[in-house]
Formats: C-alpha cells, structure tokens, sequence
C-alpha cells in the first residue's frame, strides 16, 4: 500500500507546472507573480492509468554470490552472510523495467467476477447509468461488457432542485422508474 501512495504522490509532483499571474498597471506587467500549480485531477488520473496499463510483472529473485565480507563461520571469501534480492521481470524478452516505471508481483485482480477471497464483489447486479454522458457514452462500462436487464421500478427520488435564498435548497419529488443492473 505505501508503494501505491509513494506512486501517487510522485505523479502529482512530476505533473505539477508553473502557474503565473501578472499584475497590469498603466497596461504594462508591473508585478508577476509565479507559484507551483497541481495538475488537473484528470491529468493525474490518465498518468496512473497509463502507468498502470503499462505495468510489469517482476519475481524477486535471490542471488547468493561470493564475495561477501565474512562468511557464516567469519572466514572471508565465502558465501555472503545475506542473500542478494532483486526484482526481475517475468517474462525475459520484455525490456527491464526502469525506475519510472510501476511494477507489479502479482497480477491484478478480475473486477468484473466475485472473488471473495479477495475481497472483490464483482458487477453483476450494481445498479449502472445508461443515460450518463462523458467517458461511458452513456453504455454501462461497469458491467464488463455482459450487458444489463431493464426493470420497472417506482422510487422517490428528488428532482428539480432550485437554490433558494440563504443557502436554501427546494427540490420536488419525482417518480423513478427505470432502474438498470448489470447481468
């Protein structure tokens, strides 16, 4: 998990910029001034999920090499007292990954199935969005291309909402019928 984090936080640094203002008196900059900008978390996010696509699987490996100063038995010239460990790539024809780069031991789990060893409820049965817009073009992504069944359904929801004064909010209470969930 601290790998995670560790991984997180440098993307954020790495894609953080520059941002500047200029102050314009008499129509000329009089004063800029300059701070560390974030990325947008939207950047941040495709870096990671980039990242992560491009992962690759490592084994660590143990080398027990000569050489090391003072053996089990302290005589020099014999087995190191500690095995070497490096992690190295899983399959040899891939190039080895680099500093940059985001490993991985073992391989990712299966969302779209239930798992409960591992703790992953799967999809089928979440209730998805067919009409939502964006990066979904209003399919429901979430149920792992095995479609969803329609049902009837008539639940309360609020709608309409319209802000009133002193951070007051009204809403109406519209039916909801349609509920969609994934196969």
């Amino acid at each position: 998990m601290t790998v995670v984090v560790v991984v997180v936080l440098q993307a954020v640094y790495n894609l953080a910029y520059m941002g500047c203002k200029c102050h314009v008196l008499f129509g000329t900059c009089m004063l800029k001034i300059c701070w560390q900008q974030l990325a947008d978390f939207r950047s941040v996010g495709n870096f990671l999920k980039e990242k992560y696509e491009r992962s690759s699987a490592v084994q660590l490996v143990s080398h027990n090499g000569g050489g090391g100063a003072g053996g089990a038995n302290g005589s020099r010239g014999g087995a190191a007292r500690w095995p070497r460990r490096r992690l190295e790539a899983v399959n040899e024809r891939l190039t080895a990954p680099t500093v940059s780069d985001l490993v991985h031991v073992n391989a990712s789990p299966e969302y779209c199935e239930r798992d409960e060893t591992d703790g992953v409820p799967g999809t089928v049965g979440p209730q998805c969005s067919v009409t939502s817009e964006g990066a979904t073009e209003g399919r429901c992504v979430t149920c792992c291309d095995r479609g969803y069944d329609t049902s009837q359904v008539t639940v309360e929801k609020q709608c309409g909402c319209k802000e009133q004064l002193h951070w007051n909010v009204d809403c109406k209470l519209c039916p909801w019928t349609d509920q969609f969930l994934c196969k």
